[in-house]
């Protein structure tokens, strides 16, 4: 699978995926989130909905948000690899979860702002994956946390209002 972002978009043509910006909402905790993915796969509407952290800091002289997307719950990662099957998309589980949690943040690649950061990461727990027999591969990058890393995303603000450039 290969996601390129087309703005608010992420497609991959092989498969015809289609993955919009998420809408989202507020969770139960203060710092929660709930992502609402629309999901267009060979023109069927689909949606996937899972929840996330978000902290922000100041970093110089500019704000830095950092997100973090959990697929743990098992409902979640076995609707993606349910898809996998339906699609029928050869290799391993796992790489199929990195390339979609790649497109999955790509639908962020163009939210640049003046003067904030963004990071987004996207993790799964190695427990959630072993209960549905999902191999990790020894070289597996991990979290501060523990938790997998499936994809990773940084959009650095676009600058000063008033530098040159």
């Amino acid at each position: 699978m290969n996601f390129e972002s087309t703005g608010s978009v992420a497609i991959d043509r092989q498969y015809d995926i289609e993955i919009y910006v998420p809408r989202i909402l507020p969770g139960d905790g203060l710092d929660e989130q709930e992502y609402q993915y629309h999901v267009r796969v060979k023109g069927r509407s689909d949606g996937i909905g899972f929840f996330g952290t978000s902290s922000s800091k100041k970093v110089g002289d500019h704000q830095e948000i950092r997100s973090v997307l959990s697929l743990s719950p098992d409902g979640v990662l076995e609707w993606f690899l349910n898809l996998k099957r339906e699609l029928a998309v050869p290799g391993d589980d796992y790489s199929f979860l990195v390339d979609f949690a790649h497109g999955l943040l790509a639908v962020f690649a163009a939210d640049s702002s003046l003067f904030t950061n963004y990071g987004y990461a996207i993790q799964a727990s190695e427990a959630s994956l072993a209960r549905l027999s999902v191999q990790v591969p020894p070289d597996a990058k991990r979290g501060h946390d523990g938790n997998l890393v499936l994809a990773e995303l940084y959009v650095p603000c676009r600058g000063d209002a008033g530098s040159e450039g």
